[in-house]
């Protein structure tokens, strides 16, 4: 039975999974560079990053699909490297789902029950249990190219389940889905895995999917883990200027840090002020933390721009404003703002408190 999370059992105890400088190549290629990670029972984990970082290497060397050339990976302290994928307590959801064309969804969801040897009233039991909380019921006697993308993924996130595991591991299972049924279904999906305590190590090359659901995120680049931590950790403290570019928009300004501010080719831009970090640096403003108002001239002169264009996003609107030394600048304003227009000449005023900056080298 599924049983909802009880309070103390969010409570963690050491991690579930461990992983110890796990490295592994394909041909002259580096996928995964020794990755250490530890991941607490009942977290949400999310690998973020582009095409070809090592994410999906990286889990399915969880999963045990794929061999490591150098570390181990430990389940509750044991050590599993070795360990076949059956074995492993562990459910899959495949990007393309995977589910068994010739099987109906109630075949499909009871398979890894079946080759377990588990008994048919178990099986029956279970499938319906798990139908009724995906809400796929009145799906069990259809074949999967008889369901949507959404139902697909419903009935894929079923047979993982089937077999309670200790960790849920999830391969892009939204990437399939049109932009408004995967939000619809992130949520559901992690309310689901909220509900019920599980482990879940989820992979994704969407930021915004990322920042939503996940507890912790580790951001991928190049094999490597290029920085863990809360989603708001991620998006307002971001390490490096590589995790800057890529989760969410960010102003990236190279300059020259001093007593005075931020010189960058003769624009001051402000900087936070417990920052003591003196010399040749990157400072890095996001689109929200810039503030606007008419130019009217006078005052200091030196970071005022033009509104080249802008584009409504919904409940923001986005704002491209070149600067008089020829720096694009982009700043979100909340759309019922209506005094901004094309052309118009503005001054920017960073919060220097919203401002990271980072060494040249990051």
């Amino acid at each position: 039975m599924i049983h909802e999370r009880r309070p103390e059992a969010a409570i963690a105890v050491g991690p579930l999974l461990r992983l110890d400088g796990i490295s592994r190549s394909f041909g002259q290629t580096k996928a995964v560079d020794g990755v250490s990670l530890e991941i607490a029972q009942g977290e949400f984990v999310t690998l973020l990053g582009d095409s070809g970082c090592g994410k999906t290497t990286l889990l399915r060397i969880v999963a045990g699909y794929v061999a490591p050339e150098r570390g181990r990976v430990l389940l509750v302290d044991r050590d599993i490297t070795a360990l076949a994928p059956a074995r492993r307590r562990m459910g899959f959801v495949f990007q393309s789902y995977a589910l068994f064309p010739h099987l109906d969804v109630g075949a499909n969801i009871a398979f890894a029950l079946r080759l377990a040897g588990e008994p048919m009233s178990l099986r029956r039991s279970r499938t319906a249990e798990l139908a009724e909380m995906l809400e796929i019921a009145h799906l069990l006697d259809r074949f999967p190219h008889e369901l949507s993308g959404g139902q697909q993924q419903r009935v894929a996130m079923a047979r993982a389940l089937a077999s309670s595991p200790q960790l849920l591991l999830l391969d892009e299972p939204m990437s399939a889905l049109d932009a408004r049924i995967r939000t619809r279904l992130r949520d559901e999906l992690k309310a689901l895995i909220t509900r019920i305590g599980l482990t879940a190590l989820y992979v994704t090359h969407d930021q915004e999917e990322a920042l939503a659901m996940s507890d912790r995120i580790c951001v991928m680049h190049s094999g490597r883990l290029e920085q863990v931590g809360t989603p708001a950790e991620i998006y307002h403290r971001p390490a490096t200027r590589f995790v800057a570019e890529f989760v969410g928009l960010s102003n990236i300004i190279d300059g020259i840090a001093d007593a005075g501010g931020f010189d960058a080719g003769g624009e001051i831009w402000p900087l936070p002020s417990n920052e003591a970090r003196l010399g040749a640096a990157t400072l890095v403003y996001r689109p929200e933390a810039i503030d606007l108002s008419a130019f009217r001239g006078g005052g200091d002169p030196r970071l005022v721009g033009r509104i080249e264009r802008i584009a409504l996003l919904g409940a923001l609107q986005r704002l491209w404003v070149r600067t008089r030394a020829g720096r694009l600048v982009l700043v979100e304003r909340p759309s019922v703002e209506v005094e901004w227009r094309a052309g118009m000449a503005v001054s920017l005023a960073p919060d220097p408190e919203r401002g990271r900056l980072l060494a040249v080298a990051a």
